[in-house]
């Protein structure tokens, strides 16, 4: 597709996608299983597709340059007054914004009313121009609050024995600590010819067995060396090797993502983000 006509497809799909923010968060129980990795090609794929995408993430870990520059400054330094928030969301050649929050999440909560309304209205101006908000919580088996600030949750695995038994962990501190019900499943690291749908039919029945939670299969990604080998050219695979197996599992990642219901109502409007957060932040704490 030239420049033009993709131009016009992009055009096209803006004209035509509803007026809602999806916020998504990819949680892992333990670092090293390509979620990175993951959500940087997903914003890339969307992105691509015509969607405005925000990612937020607790850890100051950079992205590739591709998807953003390195961030300089986090949310706190908006708290202390040192910086609007506009100013400090970086945004890479495809318009992807990348926002670290560091230990701001835990400021949130004690803001005062002003504060809180003056944030509020920057958040929602940030909001209104993104349509998939993509969080990136820190990697562990205790819940956090930017996990509890998503419409969605996506649990992120490998195929390794530790990873699904640590994984199914945070499922149940999920589930039993903040009841929450619902949930998605990616399988990373798939090996050819595999597809994780075994992996996620004995976590689907545990679950649904013992936690009378709702989990179900959103797709896998390929253990493909191009994602590693993109990653250092400082790209995504997505764009870098478009003919690959793991951008052929992030479009139908990313299509699987988009045919979702819509989240109605307050849950779905961009102002709700913002609030999302401060009563994240307040739970988190309980």
């Amino acid at each position: 597709m030239g420049p033009f006509a993709h131009d016009q497809a992009e055009g096209l799909r803006r004209l035509l996608q509803p007026d809602f923010l999806r916020v998504i968060a990819f949680c892992a129980a333990r670092e090293g299983v390509g979620r990175t990795a993951l959500v940087e090609n997903l914003a890339l794929t969307l992105a691509r597709r015509g969607r405005r995408v925000l990612v937020l993430c607790d850890a100051p870990e950079p992205p590739v340059e591709e998807v953003a520059p390195l961030p300089r400054h986090d949310l706190t330094t908006v708290l202390r007054g040192q910086k609007r928030l506009a100013e400090i969301v970086r945004r890479g050649g495809e318009g992807i914004g990348w926002l670290v929050l560091g230990q701001a999440m835990e400021g949130l909560a004690r803001l005062d009313a002003s504060s809180q309304e003056s944030l509020a209205a920057e958040f929602a101006s940030l909001a209104e121009a993104t349509d998939f908000a993509l969080l990136l919580p820190r990697a562990g088996e205790t819940a956090c609050a930017l996990t509890l600030a998503a419409q969605e949750i996506v649990l992120v695995t490998t195929p390794e024995a530790r990873a699904i038994t640590l994984t199914y962990g945070l499922l149940k501190r999920l589930a039993q600590g903040f009841a929450l019900r619902r949930f998605h499943l990616v399988v990373t690291k798939v090996k050819a010819g595999l597809d994780g749908q075994a992996i996620y039919n004995n976590l689907q029945h545990t679950a649904g067995r013992f936690l009378g939670v709702r989990l179900d299969w959103l797709g896998k990604l390929a253990a493909d060396a191009q994602v590693g080998r993109a990653r250092r050219l400082g790209r995504g695979v997505v764009t870098a090797f478009p003919d690959s197996v793991a951008t052929q599992d992030c479009r139908a990642l990313a299509e699987a993502m988009e045919a979702w219901p819509h989240p109605e109502g307050e849950l779905g409007r961009a102002e709700s983000l913002f609030h999302r957060l401060v009563t994240a932040s307040r739970l988190a704490t309980l």
